[in-house]
């Protein structure tokens, strides 16, 4: 894995994320293939670290590697063609619960606090490659956000806007839009 260099577009995109989550709106972030949606949705949710501790979830709170897991917050799914809404759904809790686990064992060991059980820690669901998503899977994600269990981020390539408009109940709910660019020459010799 290299070593992620946080760009201006990257900034950008963890300052949409942030305030999708402050203000309870649903985000949508749209580009072109290769200009760095997922690489930015994975290191703002931290999504490599997390995916260690999934691996290792069998195994007891002492041997878990050290992480700083207090401060995150969102959740990376990809969806599929393949999956039916149901299929969709089912992950994206699975997902939810096994990151609320994990984040109740890093913030309080194996002692968890009944009142720690009942929070919500994904506050942001980032869902990537949207595009994909069925028409009954945009409603039942709309199902979720309307009850105040997660805000959501769709990442799509360009042309998910319009895909989206087909929903206007979701639409209408989209309160940050987010457009990946590629790199301007002058980032591009900065950074080289």
């Amino acid at each position: 894995m290299n070593k992620f260099i946080p760009t201006k577009q990257y900034k950008q995109f963890a300052e949409f994320c942030r305030a999708c989550e402050r203000d309870n709106y649903i985000g949508l972030c749209y580009g072109s293939a290769g200009v760095g949606k997922t690489e930015s949705a994975r290191h703002y949710s931290k999504w490599y670290e997390v995916m260690k501790h999934f691996e290792y979830y069998t195994m007891t709170y002492k041997e878990l590697p050290k992480f700083p897991i207090k401060s995150l917050n969102a959740i990376l799914y990809t969806s599929s063609h393949l999956k039916s809404p149901k299929d969709t759904l089912r992950e994206i809790n699975l997902f939810r619960r096994e990151f609320g686990l994990l984040k109740e064992r890093g913030l309080y060991g194996l002692e968890i606090p009944s009142h720690a059980r009942e929070q919500h820690y994904a506050k942001i669901i980032i869902i990537d490659e949207s595009e994909r998503l069925k028409p009954e899977a945009f409603e039942l994600i709309r199902e979720i956000y309307d009850s105040g269990q997660a805000n959501f981020i769709f990442i799509g390539m360009p042309g998910i806007e319009k895909t989206m408009s087909r929903f206007p109940q979701l639409y209408s709910r989209i309160g940050f839009v987010h457009q990946f660019k590629n790199m301007g020459n002058q980032e591009l010799k900065f950074i080289l």
